[in-house]
């Protein structure tokens, strides 16, 4: 993430820093277009970012909904059109994990021997619907990056991957796809995008009903 032209701190330096989501729409796309195009600018220019992340991140959240819902009563969206948020940020040596709704993710260490379930399904918090109703702070886990336990991959999936796969199984399909696939792409993005749609196909063929 670059640090915003306008920040100006004496006490706290801009960090290295890097961002990573999914948004899960419901009834609709719009909201979680918003998320995409917005929600990481909430939270980079709130005033206690970087010095306090948890908090930039929940008033972040909190931010995001109040806006959403201010603009789709003015242009008279879908009332029942909502998102679920899976947020990660790494800020120097630690990683923020901040979870709305029903997405999940895994951590894969020591080459998959050892995994951790990274966040739990909430049924009642999402962004968009009724603002009366709806509950968008989101639990947050903080994750100190070690040398002694580095990490191999993280993976975020929407409801649908995890509907069918518990977490090791999700982590062995995605070992089994970074060992068969390995040389087979030219970059990056093509390499980890062959493995996203190979997990995707494997839930389909599961019989998975919700959005992968």
């Amino acid at each position: 993430i670059a640090k915003p032209k306008d920040y100006i701190s004496l006490t706290t330096p801009w960090p290295n820093c890097s961002f990573i989501a999914i948004y899960e729409g419901f009834e609709g796309n719009e909201c979680s277009n918003f998320l995409r195009d917005k929600l990481h600018n909430y939270i980079i220019k709130n005033e206690y970012f970087p010095k306090n992340p948890e908090k930039a991140i929940t008033n972040a959240f909190v931010q995001a909904q109040f806006d959403y819902i201010n603009q789709n009563n003015q242009k008279t969206l879908n009332p029942n059109c909502g998102s679920f948020a899976l947020v990660g940020i790494v800020i120097n040596e630690y990683l923020y994990i901040a979870n709305c709704g029903r997405c999940q993710g895994v951590i894969s260490y020591k080459n998959g021997s050892d995994i951790k379930t990274i966040s739990k399904q909430d049924n009642n918090a999402c962004f968009g619907g009724n603002d009366n109703q709806i509950k968008c702070v989101p639990e947050i886990k903080r994750i100190k990056l070690t040398q002694n336990k580095q990490i191999d991959f993280i993976l975020f999936g929407s409801t649908g991957l995890f509907e069918q796969m518990e977490s090791r199984e999700v982590c062995n399909l995605t070992w089994n796809c970074l060992n068969s696939m390995l040389y087979k792409y030219e970059s990056f993005h093509s390499f980890s995008g062959g493995i996203v749609d190979h997990l995707i196909k494997k839930a389909i063929k599961m019989g998975s009903e919700n959005n992968i």
